[in-house]
């Protein structure tokens, strides 16, 4: 997550205050039904998939339907948690999205002789940055819709 002070609304920080208050399950479930919400609304069918972050030399999302790519054994990670839960609160049963993804991502890897080490520790990393890649996606795809109904 980026370091860059954001200032808060006097809404804003009632939310983050409310949102406080919720247990650890309603806190997932807020996170999740705003996200996939906004998601609807800004990218309408686009699957959360289709902005796989590749981080330089990473997958090419395109080749997600080939077994013989990274964007398949990425995606294979993926399906083994759900897309529904990038929008999931990162502490949320961290681990063990970590070790879903990482088992079956390295699955896939092993099937296609790869040698890259899909564990834990990547699939956390990955995971984090995916998250992180999909707000600005969504925060990017706002401000457009934004700027499109001034222009209106």
């Amino acid at each position: 997550m980026k370091n860059t002070p954001i200032p808060l609304s006097a809404d804003e920080l009632r939310l983050v205050r409310l949102y406080r208050c919720a247990d650890p399950f309603q806190q997932n479930e807020i996170l999740i039904n705003l996200g996939q919400t906004l998601w609807k609304q800004h990218l309408g069918e686009k699957s959360v998939s289709s902005f796989m972050p590749h981080g330089g030399v990473g997958p090419n999302v395109e080749e997600i339907d080939d077994p013989n790519s990274a964007a398949y054994v990425i995606y294979q990670g993926l399906l083994a948690i759900g897309e529904d839960d990038l929008f999931a609160t990162c502490d949320s049963d961290e681990q063990d999205k970590a070790k879903a993804f990482a088992r079956s991502a390295d699955s896939a890897a092993m099937n296609q002789g790869s040698l890259f080490n899909y564990n834990e520790k990547f699939a956390i990393e990955y995971l984090r940055a995916w998250r992180e890649h999909l707000i600005e996606v969504i925060e990017h795809h706002t401000k457009m819709d934004k700027e499109d109904k001034q222009d209106d």
